[in-house]
Parts: structure tokens; sequence; C-alpha cells
């Protein structure tokens, strides 16, 4: 998986739930840091990660998948 992989099913799930990058980060880490992580600029560590994914209500198994199978 690429990190652009990575960073746009974050992005896609936030847009899927009507949150702002402002609204995602709040109380978690900060808006230019969420851009990073959906540009593929950034991998959050696994405590972050948890927590994104808790508020997006997505699996961390969906955001670690690789959608194209070798």
């Amino acid at each position: 998986m690429t990190y652009f992989n990575f960073g746009s099913k974050i992005k896609s799930a936030r847009i899927k739930k009507g949150l702002s990058q402002k609204d995602l980060a709040d109380g978690l880490c900060t808006q230019g840091l969420v851009s990073k992580i959906e540009k593929g600029e950034v991998i959050p560590n696994a405590l972050l990660l948890k927590d994104l994914c808790l508020k997006l209500t997505v699996s961390i198994d969906f955001i670690l998948a690789d959608d194209v199978l070798n």
C-alpha cells in the first residue's frame, strides 16, 4: 500500500462522515497534520490512527487494507 492510498482512505471516510479537517483534528492533532496525512506526506502513529478511526467510525483494518490484490 502506498502512503497516498492510506491518506485517501482517511480523507474519503472524513468526507463521508461530513467532517472538515479541523473537525477531525479537534482534540486529536492539528488540522495541518490531518492535511499532511491525507496528502500521504505523513503516516500517523498507532495511537493517533486508532483515535482517527474511532472518530471516523471505521476500522483500522479498513484503513490499512490494500485494495489491490497482487
